[in-house]
């Protein structure tokens, strides 16, 4: 029995090996599990004892509804967005708001459940079980249901929340082939459109770009001319009409900013040469991606308060 449980161990071992190859930006306690599984001194028992330790540690000092506390400790386990708000900034302070209520519906429809905006604990948190003791990662789900033909749907308006969940899903997406970190590329998503709301639109023709990154030029379906305010050498912020890069869409709008850091490379290839996503921006930051000066704080800010990392 020893030897086929050591077996077993063995295969996790290899195939964890694999995936921490494939992707070097695991969500951290997946990193902690590898590394526990590495050693080679833990059981199926034992790993699953030190995921409950490891619950225990971020749901410390949380009071309220179980069930709630529970869901968000089994979604920030496997990286979700949900914040970092509660008494361990993780996302777990047992309230059933939008950051909690909408990565609870993204983990539906990548599992192809039609999203209640209920907790079930029979179906969907029981699910939620299974994949944080099997140690399933965001970026994997991810990967695995877009395999399934999974597309999020985001509209023009919708919550915060909503917003960067979805950008979160197919940013992930993208960084897959273009290496731009998923949650540089939301929290610029975030920064640049005010969550969505302030999308380029043509002053004349009314031409919604789907641009989110306030990129300028000419995109695949045009360009538009819209205002917007830039920060002059002496700190002064002033308004511009501007000619803005037009998409088809928001994960067209995606791609085309992975591909504006490659069109550049020469300018920003030291980015590239971090698997830290706070350095990536920080590098970005420093070629001079935008005028404001404290852009790459800002967007540090972001992925904190999203727990993009």
């Amino acid at each position: 029995m020893e030897t086929i449980e050591r077996i077993k161990q063995d295969i996790i071992v290899i195939l964890l090996w694999f995936i921490e190859k494939l992707d070097k930006r695991l969500s951290h306690p997946v990193q902690q599990a590898l590394s526990i599984l590495k050693s080679g001194e833990l059981s199926d028992t034992d790993l699953t004892a030190a995921i409950e330790d490891k619950i225990k540690q971020m749901t410390a000092g949380v009071s309220g509804d179980p069930l709630i506390i529970e869901t968000q400790a089994y979604l920030r386990l496997m990286g979700f967005p949900i914040g970092s708000f509660g008494p361990n900034q993780n996302g777990i302070d047992a309230k059933y708001g939008d950051a909690t209520r909408e990565a609870l519906g993204l983990f539906e429809r990548m599992h192809q459940i039609e999203p209640t905006g209920e907790i079930t604990p029979t179906a969907t948190l029981a699910l939620l079980e299974k994949q944080a003791y099997n140690g399933a990662n965001f970026r994997q789900l991810v990967k695995e249901a877009w395999e399934r033909g999974v597309r999020p749907d985001i509209g023009k308006a919708v919550s915060k929340a909503a917003f960067v969940n979805v950008i979160y899903y197919y940013a992930v997406i993208d960084e897959f082939d273009s290496k731009v970190p998923a949650a540089v590329t939301t929290a610029q998503a975030i920064l640049e459109s005010g969550y969505g709301q302030s999308v380029p639109v043509d002053v004349n023709t009314k031409q919604y770009s789907y641009n989110l990154f306030g990129i300028k030029g000419t995109g695949p379906a045009g360009s538009v001319n819209s205002w917007t305010r830039e920060e002059t050498s002496s700190g002064i912020w002033e308004p511009q009409l501007a000619r803005f890069k037009a998409f088809h869409s928001f994960e067209e709008s995606i791609k085309g900013h992975s591909q504006f850091f490659y069109d550049n490379l020469k300018r920003y290839g030291a980015a590239f040469q971090t698997n830290n996503p706070k350095d990536f921006a920080r590098e970005i930051a420093r070629a001079g991606y935008a005028t404001d000066s404290k852009y790459a704080d800002k967007l540090i800010y972001l992925i904190d308060y999203w727990g993009l990392v």
